[in-house]
């Protein structure tokens, strides 16, 4: 009982696959309390905080795992992360440029300043950076989906169902979440289809459904059968997010 990693692992665990917020609440604190320093019990903690909408308090844990690994690659980037999904896209944008400064490498931080960039009106920097995501990470299909639906979103439609195509006849890896295909759906207007998609998400406890409070799933907010998968998630209804992407 008084190993930290394992802890996180069992909120991990509940975050991911058990959804159960209250307990894996409760792993993250257990670890953070054997161990303060632990940089990553902090990173995932604040990570749960976001999708619960509990921002100012998300922002504060992940000041504390960059306190603790002032030069961690992922807990820097994971500053992005957090200021993204408390719809501050410009704070989120400056926490993702000053993390490619520790690795001009690393695909997750190329992707969320690609997603940063789409919500400030940078629609051409958005799909270079995720461009270069999914270049670094070739068999990453979050990527993939990110950039099919700034292409959507930015007047190239084609492409963007190109990517969809790709990810869902001819997937490079052995799964693609269907979070990922709804994101993409979302992006070209297909509301039916990509709420169908979630619903499968769902139906066969997807991991990435954790991300269906972010800014761009939460254009659905409007839908009904959006909202009873919140409700079912017992996650909060997201606000709206004001963007400039169009």
């Amino acid at each position: 009982d008084a190993v930290a990693g394992a802890h996180i692992a069992i909120g991990d665990v509940c975050r991911f696959f058990e959804w159960d917020w209250r307990a894996a609440e409760e792993s993250y604190r257990r670890a953070i309390a054997l161990v303060p320093e632990h940089a990553a019990a902090h990173q995932f903690y604040a990570m749960l905080l976001s999708i619960l909408a509990r921002h100012e308090e998300a922002l504060a844990e992940i000041e504390v795992a960059r306190q603790c690994d002032p030069l961690s690659v992922p807990v820097n980037a994971t500053i992005s992360y957090v200021w993204f999904e408390a719809r501050q896209p410009d704070r989120a944008v400056a926490a993702a440029l000053r993390a490619l400064e520790l690795d001009a490498h690393a695909p997750l931080t190329h992707m969320l300043l690609g997603r940063g960039y789409l919500l400030v009106g940078e629609p051409r920097k958005a799909t270079a950076s995720l461009t270069t995501a999914v270049r670094l990470s070739p068999q990453g299909p979050i990527a993939k989906a990110n950039l099919g639906y700034a292409y959507a979103r930015t007047g190239s439609p084609d492409k963007a169902r190109r990517i969809l195509d790709g990810i869902t006849r001819r997937p490079s890896v052995p799964y693609v979440s269907p979070v990922d295909v709804a994101l993409v759906l979302i992006g070209l207007g297909e509301t039916d289809a990509a709420l169908t998609a979630l619903e499968d998400g769902f139906r066969t406890r997807a991991a990435r459904m954790l991300a269906v409070t972010d800014p761009f799933f939460a254009e659905l907010r409007a839908e009904p059968r959006y909202l009873r998968l919140l409700a079912d998630l017992q996650l909060p209804i997201p606000p709206p997010q004001r963007s400039a992407h169009g």
